[in-house]
């Protein structure tokens, strides 16, 4: 008799666990299909191939030249531990900071800490911000390990995350799932040719975002920003304390 109530006992916690897993939140594949409909697949990659050979004012940028003074840089930034949590790559040789931004996926991934990114562009769905959010939001859930469960504890009670305001999506999408996060060491975010997201107002609150970012985990994820030297840009980060 004891020997069979143990083993009704065993069966009973096996079905709680099991009842358990199946009734655990997860990221449905509908969630999952509106993020990449939402989100914009020509901005999450960089152009690896037109970086390779770029003219600037007559002459020939390849690889081998300023690109592994930049990678030098990054490469510093990237291993210090005193570094600032974002970096802004700017100057008067605009192509030259893309060029480098372009190389940089594969300097992160490389070393297994390429969290995601975003290449602003004159592409219908790279000029603008209300695909920045739910673009970092899809490659953070492969990226970043526990990200996804977090994320749909966070969209559990909200089908209609993507009809939110843009500070509403981005702090349900990246800012509340990120609080549960922990990692060794940092992954990086790469947002690329900022001025190009069209209206000032617009650049202004991604970099707002990106602070909220950092401020929340800096120790989990760094921001390496590349843009113009434009007024309005070089006035933000002279007010904050970024690495510039």
């Amino acid at each position: 008799m004891e020997a069979w109530k143990a083993l009704m006992l065993r069966i009973s916690n096996v079905l709680c666990a099991v009842k358990a897993s199946t009734t655990r939140p997860h990221v449905s594949l509908n969630q999952l299909s509106s993020l990449h409909a939402a989100s914009s697949s020509p901005c999450r990659f960089s152009m690896f191939e037109q970086a390779k050979n770029i003219t600037i004012n007559g002459g020939t940028f390849t690889q081998h030249t300023h690109v592994n003074s930049g990678h030098e840089a990054i490469s510093e930034w990237m291993s210090s531990d005193e570094g600032k949590p974002i970096l802004w790559l700017h100057g008067k040789s605009r192509h030259l900071n893309s060029a480098i931004a372009q190389y940089m996926p594969q300097m992160f991934i490389d070393r297994k800490q390429l969290a995601g990114s975003f290449f602003f562009s004159k592409h219908p769905k790279c000029n603008s911000i209300d695909h920045f959010t739910p673009t970092l939001a899809l490659q953070l859930t492969f990226s970043l390990p526990g990200f996804q469960l977090a994320l749909s504890k966070s969209l559990h009670s909200d089908q209609f995350f993507l009809e939110r305001s843009i500070p509403e999506q981005f702090q349900m999408l990246i800012l509340d799932p990120l609080q549960g996060i922990t990692a060794p060491t940092p992954s990086f975010l790469i947002i690329d040719a900022l001025e190009k997201c069209a209206g000032k107002e617009n650049q202004h609150k991604i970099l707002q975002q990106l602070l909220q970012l950092v401020d929340t985990k800096e120790a989990c994820l760094r921001v390496a920003v590349v843009s113009s030297s434009a007024p309005h840009l070089r006035r933000f980060f002279r007010k904050k304390e970024i690495q510039a």
